[in-house]
């Protein structure tokens, strides 16, 4: 340090009422993205993945984040989807 200038400065920024908050890129999610994110729920049966997976290519991409927030909606259009099929 020269002159007492200060060589760095460690800052943490915190949010009161939440922990753990996740640092990091933050970037839009694109098909790519939110294929693999789909495929990855291990709770859902082979062809509701795959109709989930359709149903998000009919989606633009900045659209992507509202279907990923309702997924659960989406789960159930998905389901209700494949029941008028096989009637």
């Amino acid at each position: 340090m020269v002159g007492g200038e200060a060589g760095s400065v460690d800052i943490k920024i915190e949010m009161p009422g939440k922990e753990n908050v996740a640092t990091g890129r933050i970037s839009a999610l694109t098909q790519d993205t939110i294929e693999r994110w789909i495929r990855v729920q291990d709770y859902l049966d082979d062809e509701t993945m795959n109709d989930l997976v359709e149903m998000a290519k009919q989606y633009p991409d900045s659209a992507l984040e509202n279907f990923r927030r309702n997924f659960n909606t989406m789960i159930m259009r998905a389901r209700e989807n494949r029941a008028k099929r096989q009637s």
